[in-house]
């Protein structure tokens, strides 16, 4: 295990790169809403600005090279539903590791068919008619394939304009079904909305370049093992934060196989 890490922390490098800060960053507020939804879980603010995280992780993965989804991601999927079974937590949706392994396979598909604004739009009627059902079964279902499919054309695709059509695209449906489903105030939506639009913005100039700083220091050793190895962070600590909320408030129900979250 501590080889993996470790290999993966210098897999590009000691050199620190924006791709790293900004995997740092989706961490740092994926850590809030992960707070906020064991501890805080009437405090949606949390939550707010938790959503930030998602069009970075999913905008990343599509702008990264089409391949082959790693195997690491199935096994620490599995290891957390293993825990969910112990814990007594809803197995499903499957954590979002299982999302993002779907949404390799699905950008490596866009990635090979044609690249114009007929094949977008097939693609988001889909991806929208399947959103309640997907989202039942794999975190964020379909929407956040619209993240992965801005991240790819912004990279590999010269016209602008299937990027800028798919961020838009994700970024509507999933303000709106983000503040459907945790029933948000109108000021949580509206500050929701505008927090994901500042998101989206900045990814859609985000360019992968090294970073005058050192790798070798402790801030430049922090960034790169968290930053490239942010599917082991994820798991770890969900796990960690899961076993401390099942400590603090234990269940008097027996012991059983829960399979859904209650639907809203």
């Amino acid at each position: 295990m501590f080889s993996r890490l470790h290999k993966n922390a210098y897999k590009y490098g000691s050199d620190i790169t924006s791709h790293d800060v900004l995997k740092c960053a989706a961490i740092f507020f994926m850590t809030l809403d992960h707070i906020g939804f064991f501890f805080f879980p009437q405090d949606l603010w949390w939550r707010v600005l938790g959503r930030i995280c998602v069009p970075i992780w999913f905008f990343l993965l599509g702008y990264s090279r089409p391949s082959s989804p790693r195997k690491e991601l199935l096994w620490l999927s599995l290891s957390m539903i293993v825990v969910d079974i112990i814990l007594v937590s809803p197995i499903f949706p499957i954590n979002i590791l299982a999302t993002i392994y779907v949404a390799r396979y699905v950008v490596n598909y866009m990635a090979i068919k044609d690249k114009d604004i007929f094949m977008l739009l097939i693609f988001t009627v889909s991806a929208l008619m399947l959103v309640p059902m997907s989202e039942r079964f794999v975190e964020y279902g379909t929407l956040v394939f619209f993240f992965s499919l801005a991240g790819y054309y912004q990279r590999f695709f010269p016209e602008k304009f299937l990027a800028q059509a798919s961020m838009f695209i994700g970024w509507a449906a999933f303000s709106a079904y983000q503040a459907y489903l945790f029933k948000m105030d109108n000021t949580q939506t509206i500050a929701m909305a505008m927090f994901l639009a500042i998101t989206c913005l900045l990814l859609m100039r985000f360019t992968t370049k090294k970073l005058p700083m050192s790798g070798d220091n402790f801030t430049g050793v922090t960034l790169r093992y968290l930053g490239r190895n942010t599917h082991y962070y994820y798991a770890f600590h969900y796990i960690a934060l899961q076993t401390i909320d099942a400590v603090i408030h234990p269940s008097a129900l027996p012991w059983q196989i829960k399979w859904f979250y209650p639907l809203v």
